[in-house]
């Protein structure tokens, strides 16, 4: 094996697997010279996948309203939060303290809406082969797809396949 280095490159894009309620996976996905490697974290054992390039036969990308969804939903906590804080103030007789505890938390969901805009719009990935379609949950986000498929795309393309 001397001479004969292998690289993996991290492709883009971070997220977990879900399995009911539960996220517990963590998903990555690496690049190497003939083939895409899943690997699959659930914080005690690894398990590890490959899909070699002649085997792919498409790479689905769907857009999903998964981020317009928790966007309402951000924002109705963060507008509830608002409206107790201001109610607590003005007939409560908790003055500000209510104002300020309750605007916290408010702002704190403030915070998570914009970071979740700021991450921009969400998707489904899927991975189809001749045997069986794979979910890519680490590219959940338009744009870390979008760079993860062209990187693969690049590959495919100049790869002897």
């Amino acid at each position: 094996m001397a001479g004969q280095t292998q690289l993996l490159r991290r492709l883009p894009g971070r997220g977990r697997a879900t399995f009911g309620l539960v996220s517990t996976t963590s998903v990555r996905l690496y690049l190497e010279s003939d083939h895409l490697f899943y690997v699959a974290n659930d914080r005690f054992t690894e398990s590890y996948k490959r899909f070699y390039f002649r085997d792919i036969q498409a790479l689905v990308l769907c857009r999903t309203n998964a981020g317009k969804t928790m966007n309402a939903v951000l924002t109705g906590v963060a507008a509830c939060f608002a409206a107790l804080g201001l109610a607590s103030y003005n007939s409560w007789n908790w003055g500000s303290a209510g104002l300020i505890t309750f605007g916290a938390i408010a702002a704190f969901f403030l915070l998570l809406l914009l970071v979740n805009v700021a991450k921009g719009p969400t998707c489904l990935c899927q991975l189809k082969t001749a045997v069986h379609t794979e979910d890519l949950p680490s590219l959940n986000r338009i744009r870390a797809a979008r760079k993860a498929l062209a990187l693969l795309l690049q590959e495919i393309e100049t790869g002897e396949v």
